[in-house]
């Protein structure tokens, strides 16, 4: 593995970061185990019983006080050639990335590009709604499917979700059937002849009496918070009651942003 990373080096002209803080550690660890031999040597030699035993441990302290002036020299030199490891590798680390983001570029302007596209026509179609059946009638009925939020996972995530939800099968609400009122016959009898039939009234329902409509909500202030207008009726507020379009609700700032980033609301315009 050593001699591949050595011949890899030399194709390139580069030293590795990694070999060469290696290299460093491996160095460190013996100059710090030379200066413990150091110590022991001297206490050795002092203690030696002979002038024979004091030369030998004199000997030895000469090898290693030379070891540890060669890694002293060498240290010095390792570090400086880290030092341009770590400038080539973070140079060639700005060049690979710099190009993952000019070749990711054309792929995210094309795709913001459509969304964008899509979005005016959101908008379009929603004007032409309203042009047609009025903003009251359209604000109740057709939900808001642009979206109003940057590009983040999160918040594209909210939106979806929200959009899935009205629109599916489940919870899209039944057309309303339109009944034509029935005729009812006229029984035959012969020309000149009275209908002497007994003519029953059938008695009359009581009619129900009207329930008199919700007036939408106005939440003057929101402490720490925000007030959003309900796009959507049908909405759960965070006091659990059902919200109709118009409501002028208070409510945190997260709890405000989920609703404007999925449609269903928007922020209140207080003048």
């Amino acid at each position: 593995m050593k001699a591949m990373t050595l011949v890899k080096n030399f194709m390139t002209g580069m030293d590795s970061v990694g070999d060469i803080v290696g290299r460093i550690e491996a160095e460190r660890a013996k100059l710090a185990a030379s200066m413990q031999e150091v110590e022991r040597l001297e206490a050795v030699r002092v203690g030696a019983d002979s002038y024979e035993d004091a030369q030998a441990a004199e000997s030895r302290l000469g090898r290693v006080r030379w070891e540890i002036s060669r890694i002293d020299a060498l240290l010095p030199q390792l570090e400086a050639r880290l030092v341009d490891a770590r400038a080539a590798a973070q140079r060639s680390g700005i060049a690979k990335h710099l190009d993952i983001a000019r070749k990711t570029y054309p792929r995210l302007r094309a795709a913001i590009e459509a969304a964008a596209a899509v979005q005016h026509e959101a908008i379009k179609t929603r004007e032409a709604a309203d042009a047609e059946l009025g903003e009251g009638i359209v604000a109740q009925y057709i939900p808001h499917i642009s979206y109003r939020g940057f590009l983040m996972a999160d918040l594209v995530k909210l939106w979806s979700d929200e959009q899935d939800r009205v629109f599916s099968a489940k919870s899209a609400p039944a057309p309303v059937a339109v009944i034509a009122p029935r005729v009812a016959p006229t029984p035959a009898r012969a020309v000149g002849v009275a209908d002497r039939r007994a003519i029953v009234e059938k008695p009359v329902a009581p009619v129900a009496p009207v329930k008199p409509k919700r007036q939408p909500r106005r939440d003057k202030v929101a402490p720490n918070g925000r007030l959003v207008t309900l796009m959507r009726s049908g909405v759960e507020l965070p006091d659990g009651t059902q919200g109709v379009v118009g409501d002028v609700i208070a409510m945190s700032a997260e709890q405000a942003e989920r609703l404007v980033m999925s449609g269903a609301a928007d922020y209140h315009n207080a003048s």
